[in-house]
């Protein structure tokens, strides 16, 4: 048997060979986070599982959705007894496709969206109406600020959405120099930056994009509420709602979301402020203004 002559070199060479054999062991017995081997397999079936159970439910960075990050991080859909997946997505667009194929159960959306749905055989059923509001948010560059002068300019929105239905109902009636242009953009925070870049000529925008445009002296146009129309809406498909343990699922979310809008009434924005910038994508100016703004209404 060949024998080592132990250098200082060579104990150092054994060492390093020692401890890169302690952390192969490690890792196969199942040290680093997994309780042997063969559970891993099990641990991913079981979540798949879970998850085919769970009430996925499709959110966008918007005002309206602020209750369910606030009931996410305060774990008030346990409270409940439901397990709620939150799905972020941009796009309204993205939100109607999930919907529409039984990927998600819930999700927000509007009312024209939900007709729209089922005028191509998508059976729905409006969950619950939201505040929602969308304002329609000029260029400041074009010196865009009534809708008259939108003639041969594009406008921001989202087809068949409420967005798409408020562009018609603002140009009703109103003589332009030449036709206005609707472009589809379904991305609420992709809108704003084309709006701040100047890259359009007008878009609806929600909270708190619409509140971000404005502090930038880009003017409003037009503003839903003001023009009567309250079309924000959580939906859901009729097979869905009329399924016994997913109606008992959703009415559970709605409880959490419900108690998570009362809390930011009682608390503020500002209480929440990490929350909406977050996952609203705005910077504190922003969460300031809307929750002064709230804070005005309120004293009215």
């Amino acid at each position: 048997m060949m024998k080592i002559k132990l250098t200082k070199k060579n104990h150092k060479k054994l060492s390093l060979l020692a401890a890169l054999l302690l952390c192969m062991t490690v890792e196969s017995c199942g040290w680093l986070g997994k309780k042997d081997g063969k559970s891993a397999p099990k641990d991913v079936a079981a979540e798949r599982q879970a998850y085919a159970k769970a009430l996925k439910v499709t959110v966008l960075p918007t005002l309206d959705c602020m209750p369910a990050y606030v009931a996410e991080k305060a774990g008030l859909f346990e409270k409940m007894g439901v397990d709620v997946r939150l799905l972020r997505r941009n796009a309204q667009l993205d939100c109607d496709t999930a919907i529409a194929g039984g990927s998600v159960q819930l999700s927000i959306s509007d009312e024209i969206r939900l007709q729209q749905l089922e005028k191509n055989g998508v059976a729905m059923q409006l969950v619950r109406k939201t505040n929602t509001n969308w304002q329609l948010i000029g260029n400041k560059t074009a010196r865009i600020k009534e809708p008259k002068q939108l003639g041969d300019k594009m406008v921001g929105m989202a087809r068949f959405s409420a967005t798409d239905y408020l562009t018609d109902r603002v140009l009703e009636g109103v003589k332009t120099d030449a036709t206005a242009f609707k472009v589809q953009f379904n991305d609420v925070n992709l809108r704003l930056k084309m709006v701040s870049t100047g890259d359009i000529d007008a878009a609806w925008l929600p909270e708190p994009q619409a509140t971000a445009a404005r502090q930038e002296g880009h003017p409003v146009m037009a503003d839903a509420k003001k023009m009567g129309y309250e079309l924000g809406a959580w939906v859901c498909r009729a097979r869905t709602y009329n399924d016994a343990t997913r109606r008992k699922q959703i009415d559970a979310f709605m409880k959490a979301y419900d108690a998570a809008a009362d809390s930011i009434q009682k608390f503020g924005l500002q209480h929440y402020a990490d929350v909406m910038e977050r996952e609203c994508h705005v910077g504190k100016k922003v969460v300031e203004e809307l929750a002064n703004n709230k804070k005005k209404k309120e004293k009215k």
